[in-house]
């Protein structure tokens, strides 16, 4: 489906390029949320920052502070181009809503639509003999307020559902989008609908203002000549009837004190966040500060934290340094019983993350409540607060050789480093958890490391061309979409993945594959609860079941003691199957019971319980043989180095030593809740500009630069983003500093993460420059998938980890198509309103 262009164009001394892009954002999120799944339409909504250059393609809405004799409304150019123009008031964003919605349904502003008749009996509708035709207007039984509804704090307008022209009502049909309606054709109150009467040859409208009447607009000419003088049927409407004036609601409209009381709500939660990225500019002097002291730059609070108090409170600014003194003077009185850190850090509270430097106290959840009676809430004008520690961070200080294996197993479970932090183990005592870490990482055997290098003779240069597509996610179709791709299979598979524990899918594989052959490259990462088996005895059963058929290798990772050498540091993380019939399968989600899980959604509550417990993955099945040959040299040449280093080992006696990974307790995190719908599988074929990414490749440079091309919205869905600040890792820092130029620029930046991004990950992130009130978590979210400008989509298994974006072996790929990224933006938004939370204290 080709991709419409509304542009918003200001005329008005009253509504500038800021104010046009808030109302461009929220009608893109109608549009997208509302509108598109219930009338087909794909259409996106743009600010034109001059009115003298409006870009061909795009249809204008004119928001003007004089209307001329034609009035506000539709307009068709010479050319037949439609165009819309509203008068700027306190509420043009309304009518604004409404052009936008009626324009992208019907962009001719002449569509008609076949029912039945009919009359006024009483105050209202009912249907008469006959069949008429009306014309689309889906707006028109909006233009009071009353329909109305707020999307981030922009008003917008009610709209009828196809169901309206229904020839009878049903119980359970929706006939608009609020509800109000409650049948077929019916007329509210302050509504209109037009008609052409074929028997007639009349154009007619029924008003329901006061006392409902029918009217003529127009009577076909004797010389059957054009009923509308040539315009458009909903031009001519517009110039008849008159525009209805929802831009100039008076203040005492109940709308406009809605949305004046949502704006009043959020005013401190913007400021601090403009506050919170205004004090990120200081960036560059707190890391030459950090030198200057002595102290490690990557440790200290960079970023927003300017010392500069939240908006409204009178508190005066507080140096890190001051903190720093603070603890260290109170040191004695900061290590009662309970308590397990005491470190500089921000406030936390209600409005999310602020930048006034606290002293953060973490302590057993037990002892928080006490803890705040006895600790005094000040020392002078720093604040102290007292926090419940994570079971991690309890881990941490009570069995650091424990911690330390369950986060060498996953670094997603690592809780993040603050400088100048004092430990304790809850009774009094400090430990020296870096003392503890060395020695144990220290007691570890090195095994050798080898270079990586790249597949022979593949580009991973942009590719152009015709893609058959079958877009899902999970929990909704994931399995349902791999099956049906494992079953298509006739010919040898290859196939690369992290996590593959699940008895379904391993039975599936096996009838795919047999008499076939199969390549297989597998992580080995620590179980989890609710895996049916280890990947050992996955390799095991397929090895007895296919015999010579099967080319099995362990990934080369050092985190794995069965690889003898190591490529990738902690992780062969890539989730991807390539069929010799150039159709591949790429995912955010690995081959186990969280990612793949059964389901059945036509029991909608029993799919609701499998979905709150499982997790939200992208993925895409491609059809496309330069695609297809691109990912099968790369998996093949993984399985190829992998065994020819475990046949060396073999060959010259080398043995590992077993390693009995932690079961890590990962289902504390994944249990969120039933989604309000669900996503059913979507298969298109188009002609779009690809980019294959694999790290550590290309995926840095490439998805920085995608980042830095978004100029509406930018919406990234990822487990989770743990900042670095270490030597050699500044590229992936790169990617965080490239966010937090979106912010400056005024693009829409929304972030889900999972409950991996802990408060205090989360506290670190806002150190980056990148507020806490555009992030929302998601329990259960293992996706990594980004949406760009409603044009551009990345599916990929790309943690947002230093080892994840530039070293561990992980696979994606951007497709620059609107159809394609609007299937997985509607996926998002409705997380993002939905199942995700935003991060408040």
């Amino acid at each position: 489906m080709l991709i419409s262009q509304i542009g918003l164009v200001s005329h008005s001394r009253s509504v500038d390029l800021p104010a046009l892009s808030r109302v461009a954002n929220a009608l893109n999120v109608q549009i997208l949320r509302d509108l598109s799944p219930i009338w087909p339409v794909s259409v996106i909504v743009v600010p034109v920052a001059d009115p003298a250059r409006i870009d061909p393609g795009i249809w204008p809405i004119h928001i003007v502070d004089e209307l001329d004799a034609g009035g506000a409304g539709f307009y068709l150019t010479a050319h037949h181009q439609p165009y819309a123009v509203v008068k700027a008031g306190p509420s043009w964003s309304l009518s604004a809503s409404q052009e936008a919605i009626e324009m992208a349904v019907d962009p001719s502003g002449s569509r008609l639509v076949a029912s039945s008749a009919i009359r006024i009996v009483n105050t209202d509708t009912a249907d008469t003999a006959g069949t008429v035709e009306y014309l689309l207007e889906v707006c028109a039984q909006s233009p009071d307020s009353s329909g109305a509804y707020l999307i981030d704090g922009v008003l917008v307008s009610d709209f009828y559902t196809p169901r309206y022209f229904d020839p009878a009502g049903s119980s359970g049909a929706r006939y608009s989008f609020s509800g109000r309606m409650t049948k077929p054709r019916q007329v509210l109150p302050s509504g209109a609908l037009t008609w052409f009467d074929p028997a007639t040859n009349r154009l007619r409208r029924l008003l329901g203002a006061g006392v409902p009447e029918i009217v003529d607009l127009a009577v076909a000419k004797p010389d059957g000549g054009s009923l509308t003088d040539g315009m458009a049927l909903r031009a001519f409407v517009d110039r008849k009837s008159g525009q209805n004036m929802l831009a100039m609601l008076p203040p005492s409209d109940r709308a406009l004190q809605r949305r004046e009381a949502v704006a009043t709500a959020r005013a401190p939660i913007g400021a601090a966040r403009a506050n919170l990225f205004s004090q990120g500019l200081k960036c560059p002097s707190s890391t030459a500060s950090a030198v200057t002291t002595g102290r490690r730059s990557t440790d200290i609070p960079v970023g927003p934290v300017g010392g500069v108090p939240p908006p409204g409170d009178r508190r005066k600014a507080v140096s890190y340094e001051k903190v720093r003194l603070v603890i260290f003077s109170n040191a004695v009185a900061l290590t009662l019983p309970g308590i397990l850190s005491v470190r500089p850090g921000l406030h936390f509270g209600p409005e999310g993350f602020t930048n006034e430097r606290v002293v953060v106290v973490k302590a057993t959840p037990n002892t928080v409540a006490g803890l705040r009676g006895k600790i005094p809430q000040n020392y002078g004008d720093v604040r102290v607060e007292v926090r419940a520690a994570d079971p991690l961070e309890r881990l941490r200080v009570r069995s650091s050789t424990t911690y330390l294996q369950v986060a060498a197993a996953r670094h997603e479970l690592r809780a993040p480093v603050f400088d100048d932090a004092l430990y304790l183990d809850g009774a009094g005592t400090t430990v020296d958890d870096a003392t503890v870490a060395a020695a144990t990482l220290g007691a570890q055997v090195a095994k050798r490391q080898i270079d990586y290098a790249p597949p022979p003779n593949v580009s991973l240069e942009p590719l152009t061309d015709t893609l058959t597509m079958v877009l899902h996610v999970s929990p909704d179709a994931g399995w349902s979409e791999l099956s049906r791709f494992l079953e298509a299979n006739a010919g040898d598979l290859v196939v690369g993945m992290h996590d593959f524990t699940s008895a379904h899918v391993h039975r599936a594989l096996e009838q795919a594959t047999e008499g076939r052959r199969l390549t297989l490259t597998l992580d080995r990462p620590a179980p989890t609860p609710g895996s049916d088996q280890s990947g050992e005895e996955m390799r095991q059963a397929l090895t007895r079941k296919l015999g010579r058929s099967f080319e099995g290798a362990w990934a080369l990772t050092n985190a794995d003691a069965k690889a003898p050498v190591w490529v990738y540091p902690n992780a062969y993380h890539v989730k991807a199957a390539v069929r010799d019939d150039d159709t591949f399968w790429l995912s955010t989600g690995d081959w186990n019971n969280g990612n793949q899980p059964r389901i059945d959604v036509s029991d909608l509550a029993a799919a609701g319980k499998v979905a709150a417990g499982s997790d939200r993955d992208w993925h895409v099945i491609v059809t496309n043989k330069a695609l297809a040959d691109t990912f099968r040299s790369f998996l093949a040449h993984d399985n190829a180095v992998a065994r020819a280093e475990e046949a060396r080992a073999s060959a010259t006696g080398a043995t590992s030593t077993p390693t009995v990974l932690p079961v890590v307790p990962t289902d504390a995190f994944t249990m969120g809740h039933p989604p309000k719908q669900f996503f059913a599988a979507k298969t298109v074929t188009v002609k779009a500009q690809v980019q294959a990414l694999w790290t550590p490749d290309n995926y840095q440079p490439v998805v920085k630069a995608l980042i830095e091309s978004a100029r509406q919205s930018f919406y990234l869905q990822t487990q989770y983003i743990h900042p670095s600040g270490k030597s050699g890792d500044q590229d992936f820092d790169a990617l965080i500093v490239a966010l937090g130029q979106l912010l400056a620029g005024g693009v829409d930046v929304r972030i889900i993460t999972s409950a991996y991004q802990t408060d205090d990950w989360m506290e670190k992130l806002v150190m980056r420059g990148i507020p806490s009130t555009v992030i929302r978590r998601q329990p259960g979210v293992h996706n990594n998938g980004m949406v760009v400008d409603h044009q551009s989509v990345l599916i990929g298994s790309q943690n947002w980890s230093a080892d994840g974006v530039l070293r561990n072996r992980d696979a994606g790929l951007i497709v620059h198509d609107a159809t394609v990224a609007t299937y997985f933006e509607r996926v998002f938004l409705h997380d993002w309103e939905h199942l995700a939370a935003p991060v408040v204290g």
